[in-house]
């Protein structure tokens, strides 16, 4: 299996112990355990005693490594928290990103129509954000056939694999994830992209976007992470990291643009869904069209995705020495110039 960690190794056998504790929940050795160190709650939701075996210890060690791998297939929705269970494949981390607020719904079970036994569609646009409600609606459910249950995430059957957790273990400790993993549905992936190559802007900006949304982008951070000699500092600001969630949206000079196109107050939200640029990036993509309110004849999104080639584009031109034409004096006249460049 070409294990070369052994910690990673020994972490991801652990949690192949919790799996096996929470599919067979009346075997001895976790009856035992339940009674000892978690008698009212479940596994997941247990955690380190006060002079625990080294078993336990173990266990719970393990469990850290077991739940950044799990996901709840729903069935009849009873059993899982919308706000703190992962249960949406299509997320980066199988959770909703839509902040909670005041809505008293709680059970993913309130999310679907008694009715119909499927999703309530109408409910739930109106409490999740657009990127949330899609991944949400694509979920199959069968409400009367089983039970929600607990499933592997990282194997395509279902079920617990030591080296697909040794692999998630790994890379959690040596290095980001992957940004392609967030493009793993193809229905989710056909909406954006759907979104992408409709807007009316020049073929590079869509291309640019498209390149940004699959986390290929070659900004420092990531020719750093992929072991290339460099710093993976802004070469603009030289504050942060440059990567893209930086460096289109909260770089100096893009934060200054973006206030004086009207636009900083919706960057601020959107940054603040994820830490991952490319959800960023798809997040304002499935966004509901509006007009932008300097110049209301043009649309928001497409602003946007020029306005983002625009700052790469500048970018470039620093790291190149490159001289950097001056904007228009006017912010609608910036505007056309970015769809027609």
């Amino acid at each position: 299996m070409g294990f070369k960690d052994l910690h990673s190794f020994n972490l991801a056998l652990l949690a192949k112990q919790c799996w096996r504790m929470i599919i067979n929940p009346d075997s001895i050795c976790a009856r035992i355990l339940k009674a000892k160190y978690f008698p009212s709650t479940d596994l997941l939701h247990a955690g380190p005693k006060n002079g625990a075996s080294f078993t336990w210890q173990s266990i719970v060690a393990g469990l850290a490594t077991f739940k950044r791998g799990f996901i709840w297939r729903i069935g009849s929705g009873e059993n899982v928290n919308i706000w703190d269970d992962p249960w949406i494949p299509s997320s980066p981390d199988r959770k909703v990103i839509t902040p909670r607020g005041h809505t008293v719904i709680s059970r993913v079970v309130e999310l679907i129509d008694p009715v119909t036994t499927q999703w309530d569609e109408q409910l739930i646009r109106d409490i999740f954000y657009p990127v949330d409600a899609n991944r949400i609606l694509q979920i199959p459910i069968n409400f009367q056939a089983f039970d929600d249950f607990i499933a592997w995430h990282l194997t395509k059957h279902g079920k617990f694999s030591v080296k697909s957790a040794y692999m998630e273990q790994w890379s959690h400790k040596y290095r980001n994830h992957s940004l392609g993993d967030l493009m793993s549905s193809s229905t989710l992936q056909l909406a954006i992209w759907k979104q992408l190559w409709c807007l009316q802007v020049p073929r590079k900006i869509q291309i640019f976007c498209w390149r940004a949304l699959r986390g290929i982008v070659p900004l420092k951070s990531v020719l750093a992470n992929r072991h290339i000699p460099i710093s993976g500092e802004c070469p603009i600001c030289n504050r942060d990291a440059e990567d893209m969630r930086h460096m289109p949206f909260q770089c100096d000079i893009a934060r200054k643009l973006w206030t004086g196109l009207g636009l900083m107050d919706r960057i601020n939200h959107a940054v603040l869904v994820d830490r991952s640029g490319s959800v960023v990036f798809e997040f304002l993509l499935l966004e509901p069209d509006s007009p932008l309110s300097i110049m209301p004849s043009l649309n928001y999104k497409e602003v946007i995705a020029a306005t983002c080639w625009y700052l790469w584009w500048l970018r470039r031109c620093h790291t190149r020495h490159d001289s950097c034409p001056r904007l228009p004096h006017g912010l609608p006249q910036f505007c056309q110039l970015l769809l027609t460049v």
